[in-house]
C-alpha cells in the first residue's frame, strides 16, 4: 500500500469548546465565507501573530468595505456585527495597556 503524503506540514491539536462556542465559531465562519478551521486559525494569527494593532484594524477595513461592495444582505450583517465585536476588543485592550 503507497504511503500517503503530506502536502503541508501541519502542527495538530484537539481542543474541547465551550457550550456554544462552536456555534459562534460556525456562524462567524459562515459569514466570513471560510471553513471553521480557517476562521479559527484567522483568529489566532490576529491574537497571536506578528501583525500589529493598527494592520489589524487596517485589515478589518479592508473586509468592511468589501462586504459593503458586494452587498450580500443579511451575511453583511453578520460579519459586520462580528468585525465591531472585534474592533471593540481591540480597542479595549489598547485602552488597558
Amino acid at each position: 500500500m503507497p504511503e500517503k503524503k503530506v502536502i503541508q506540514p501541519q502542527d495538530k491539536y484537539v481542543l474541547r469548546l465551550p457550550d456554544g462556542l462552536r456555534a459562534r465559531i460556525k456562524a462567524a465562519a459562515d459569514a466570513s465565507g471560510r471553513s471553521m478551521n480557517s476562521e479559527i486559525v484567522r483568529l489566532l494569527e490576529d491574537a497571536f501573530g506578528d501583525v500589529g494593532y493598527d494592520e489589524t484594524l487596517e485589515r478589518y477595513a479592508v473586509e468592511l468595505q468589501h462586504l459593503f461592495r458586494e452587498k450580500q444582505g443579511a451575511s453583511v450583517e453578520k460579519r459586520l456585527s462580528s468585525i465591531e465585536s472585534k474592533l471593540d476588543q481591540l480597542l479595549q485592550e489598547k485602552v488597558s495597556k
